[in-house]
């Protein structure tokens, strides 16, 4: 009863793209040193992000990403708060008092995640993979 739901993206959160040969994930200690010279050590989420925020198709597709994820997090927050209040009705008043404390950490973190929407690289899912970010 005390797990979170895993947290799972909409679909239109999801962009599969294809990392040429020679470009890193994520930005490189080479990359962050010396960012006047990104062409020396190019990026995915960098490319992606600047098609994201900059491009028409990309901006359309952050848009609906959003939408999305709002409407997820506004029916996981509600049926979070249903189940908390059938848990209040049917307990003593001392443990409402440690319950309510408890939730509101739970709630103050997930309205952290809600206003923090942002994209992230995830390697894709297969043998070779050497870690996912999650």
């Amino acid at each position: 009863e005390d797990e979170m739901p895993i947290e799972l993206p909409p679909l239109s959160g999801l962009l599969f793209v294809n990392k040429p040969s020679g470009w890193s994930t994520l930005p490189t200690k080479q990359r962050l040193d010396d960012p006047s010279n990104p062409a020396n050590y190019p990026c995915l989420s960098d490319s992606v992000n600047e098609w994201l925020y900059g491009h028409p198709r990309g901006k359309a597709r952050m848009k609906l990403a959003r939408a999305d994820q709002e409407r997820w997090w506004t029916f996981q927050l509600g049926q979070q708060q249903q189940q908390q209040q059938q848990l209040a009705e049917s307990t003593s008043r001392d443990d409402t008092k440690k319950l309510h404390k408890k939730w509101k950490k739970i709630k103050d973190k997930q309205y952290e995640k809600r206003s923090s929407f942002e994209p992230r690289p995830v390697h894709r899912l297969d043998i070779d993979t050497s870690g996912i970010v999650c």
